[in-house]
């Protein structure tokens, strides 16, 4: 009868395998074998997603992921001017302002209404003159020929854009414009 008197009593556990305390050691109750939680009855949460009801609203992680993307203020939705400095393969190729719409973690920019300036690298013909008779090659009896050298130029070039995506490897730096007047 000793018997049905102790099993009946709950079992004295030390604070750190209290689930109510705050010196809770969860990696120490995964250990025990005879530990039962407060409702043996609950069922198991098996991954993040079904504990979100149990946290206070108030805390952040108890939002879905979109829900709590939608509730975060961030540029893209304050719809700043942004300056976006972009490059190639051999250097920097220009800017971008624009109204940030969209961004992600890899710094890949959707960008409204933006005016872009460039630098494009071109290949132009330098064409030495011809030489007079009076310059004649002793060896061949004859004047020098024409000669063409390609050399690079720069191109400054302007132009305007409605919508544009920037990938986040070709961006060097964003800059604030201004907010944009609602």
């Amino acid at each position: 009868m000793a018997d049905n008197a102790s099993t009946s009593e709950p079992r004295q556990y030390s604070r750190s395998l209290d689930f109510f305390s705050a010196d809770f050691d969860a990696s120490l109750a995964l250990l025990q074998t005879d530990l039962q939680p407060p409702d043996p009855t609950a069922p198991a949460l098996d991954y993040t997603a079904k504990c979100r009801p149990l946290l206070p609203p108030e805390m952040p992680e108890s939002l879905a992921g979109k829900e709590r993307a939608s509730k975060q203020k961030t540029g893209a939705e304050a719809r700043y001017r942004v300056r976006v400095d972009t490059r190639h393969a051999s250097g920097r190729r220009g800017s971008a302002v624009g109204t940030l719409i969209a961004y992600d973690r890899y710094m890949n920019l959707i960008l409204l209404d933006v005016l872009e300036n460039y630098t494009v690298l071109l290949k132009v013909p330098r064409i030495r003159p011809k030489l007079t008779g009076s310059d004649v090659d002793p060896q061949q009896g004859s004047a020098v020929r024409e000669q063409t050298r390609w050399v690079n130029k720069q191109d400054h070039r302007q132009r305007s854009l409605g919508q544009i995506f920037i990938k986040g490897d070709n961006v060097i730096s964003i800059s604030c414009c201004q907010p944009r007047a609602a």
